[in-house]
């Protein structure tokens, strides 16, 4: 039985070896683990901290950006009342030709703008007096009617009787009279 009892306890100590080099490979294993999650934690932290530096910075630069962006909005409004000022003060000249000397004396010229103005003149009157002449009625005869008929004053109304009479014959249903009448 000694013999069983030294196998057994050979066999318990080699599984008690064996356990133990197993946790002890475990604990090696966690322990790569750890220091593996330990590196990628600092890893991480250094690139959350990368991260918060570029973002504080990104918020910076964006402030800045905003600030300058009512800048030079403020800068384009007060470059546009200053243009319109030197406009309105000072409006822009182009210069199409130098000033020269003339070569012979300037003066008006009185003989041509006279008859312009006598022919304004005459032309003016004509028409004033074809505008009070048409607006009044004199220019024209007024036409009178009576009873249907149109009387025309240009025309005679003894010579046209005198036509129409010496047409016209005498019918027994017609009365001289009426014949005579026109």
């Amino acid at each position: 039985m000694r013999l069983l009892e030294r196998e057994l306890q050979r066999a318990t100590e080699r599984a008690r070896q064996t356990v133990r080099q197993q946790a002890v490979q475990q604990v090696d294993a966690a322990k790569q683990a750890v220091s593996a999650l330990e590196r990628d934690l600092d890893q991480q932290q250094e690139q959350v901290q990368a991260f918060s530096r570029q973002f504080k910075q990104y918020q910076s630069l964006e402030a800045e950006l905003a600030r300058l962006d009512t800048l030079l909005a403020d800068t384009r409004d007060r470059l546009a009342r200053i243009e319109m000022r030197n406009f309105e003060d000072y409006p822009p000249i182009q210069i199409v030709e130098s000033a020269a000397l003339p070569t012979r004396p300037i003066y008006p010229r009185y003989q041509r703008d006279l008859f312009i103005a006598l022919g304004a003149s005459l032309l003016a009157a004509l028409f004033i007096t074809w505008l009070t002449d048409n607006l009044s009625g004199r220019g024209r005869p007024p036409s009178l009617s009576y009873v249907g008929v149109r009387v025309d004053p240009g025309v005679s109304l003894i010579s046209q009787a005198r036509v129409d009479h010496s047409s016209r014959t005498l019918t027994n249903d017609q009365n001289p009279k009426q014949i005579s009448d026109f």
